[in-house]
């Protein structure tokens, strides 16, 4: 029987709040309108157990609970050049995806990285860890991105199965302050804890994720000093 080595922590998590007037959920990633607000909800933190994954990674798939932990070696150690990434980076997790999911295509759509300090992205831009609780797309913003990346195929692709699947790894050096947490999916309710959020980033330029509400039957985990391979 796998046993976690580490006891779990407690801390909390910051989840979504329906906005008080009614209004759909949004959020601006830049300077809002003159007299609109960053966002027009308010995060609300709930405290949490967060499991420790380690020693337990066998238990995890991406078909049981959302996600699962791999051991990966990478030619890219810095990230600090998209042109070089893209260039090294994505074959590799090309290939990893294939041969982990036994997908006949995998198209990777884009990159980000980020840092708990002063980095040294090519663009400047340095973004720290996410602090809510969220899915990255919501069901519909997903087809659309199927359809911007596949044009014409897009219809054919979308009649069979498709994923959207995030691939993190730590830069340099094992996580030991703001890991990142997961959520067994299993735990949460697609229809109650799933609410899709517009995030604007300019004119005419929105996406959607989901913003997660809390209930206390969710399950939250963490991989303990997560290394870069």
């Amino acid at each position: 029987m796998a046993l976690a080595t580490t006891p779990a922590v407690q801390t909390t998590l910051n989840f979504f709040t329906s906005p008080p007037s009614g209004e759909a959920p949004r959020t601006y990633t830049g300077p809002p309108p003159p007299g609109e607000p960053q966002k027009n909800w308010t995060p609300e933190a709930h405290d949490v157990v967060i499991h420790n994954a380690r020693g337990l990674e066998d238990t995890f798939g991406l078909d049981v609970t959302g996600f699962e932990f791999l051991q990966h070696e990478s030619a890219e150690t810095e990230f600090l050049d998209d042109e070089v990434t893209k260039a090294r980076y994505y074959p590799e997790i090309e290939q990893l995806l294939k041969e982990r999911t036994g997908a006949k295509r995998i198209v990777v759509l884009h990159h980000l990285v980020r840092r708990d300090y002063e980095g040294k992205a090519a663009d400047g831009i340095v973004l720290g860890p996410a602090r809510g609780v969220h899915v990255d797309q919501s069901f519909e913003f997903a087809r659309t991105i199927a359809h911007r990346v596949l044009g014409d195929e897009a219809e054919r692709v979308l009649k069979g199965r498709f994923r959207i699947i995030n691939v993190w790894r730590p830069i340099g050096a094992p996580v030991y302050h703001d890991p990142l947490t997961v959520g067994d999916w299993r735990t949460l309710s697609a229809e109650d804890d799933l609410v899709p959020v517009k995030h604007i980033h300019g004119p005419e330029k929105e996406t959607e994720i989901f913003n997660v509400r809390y209930n206390p039957g969710q399950k939250w985990y963490y991989l303990r000093e997560q290394t870069v391979g």
